[in-house]
């Protein structure tokens, strides 16, 4: 059940093919029997990935869950990238850590991680139970953005001149405009962890900024 479901997920987020026109009913032959594709292993379990960073293995967590999941928690420190947004953000999963990609039990992060392994990045993972199956090995590791938080995770946000000016994000190459990946409360004022996706590939995170540093299109 769960690899026909992967499989379904798979062939969502790849992108679609050309259109091919139908032959004419006189042409038209029985249509051939499609093989199922076999998927490789790629599933981790949170004793695992426990078993990984105790090894100090460079791990990468990659929430691929909606955004209205998000916003109730996350992994702190994980990347966030809803599913469909992957293959247009594919550039900013780095190939080199171990990609441990989670949802909310482990359907969708399979079919994303055997997608990610098609796309030329080797240990992409699926973590097997979902969140919660990491939240089990650490507690601590559960990060809720703060009620009311005026700037939603993973919506779209531009470094102001100031914040540029203070993080040497200035000239006409400089990004500036990325997603906002964790927000937390800290003595009172709600602090926001940016992403900002560089040209030559990845995701460099600058925390520690405020609604004020930051602008948004609404």
């Amino acid at each position: 059940m769960l690899r026909r479901i992967a499989r379904r997920i798979v062939r969502t987020i790849r992108k679609p093919e050309e259109k091919v026109t139908p032959p004419k009913p006189s042409q038209r032959t029985a249509p051939p029997v499609e093989e199922e594709e076999e998927l490789p292993e790629l599933e981790v379990d949170g004793d695992g990935v426990a078993a990984w960073v105790a090894e100090g293995k460079d791990i990468l967590f990659l929430d691929i869950r909606e955004p209205h999941e998000i916003n109730y928690g996350h992994i702190r420190g994980a990347t966030l990238i809803p599913m469909n947004s992957i293959p247009q953000r594919l550039s900013e999963i780095p190939a080199a850590p171990m990609v441990v990609v989670y949802c909310a039990a482990g359907a969708r992060s399979y079919g994303v991680a055997h997608y990610l392994r098609e796309q030329g990045i080797p240990e992409a993972w699926s973590l097997i139970g979902g969140i919660g199956a990491w939240l089990e090995q650490d507690k601590s590791a559960w990060m809720t953005p703060p009620h009311g938080a005026p700037l939603r995770l993973t919506s779209t946000a531009r470094l102001s001149d100031a914040a540029a000016e203070r993080h040497g994000r200035t000239g006409a190459a400089a990004v500036r405009s990325g997603t906002i990946q964790a927000s937390e409360k800290i003595d009172g004022v709600i602090h926001y962890v940016i992403g900002l996706p560089e040209p030559d590939g990845g995701l460099t995170r600058i925390d520690g900024l405020t609604e004020a540093d930051l602008e948004t299109s609404s």
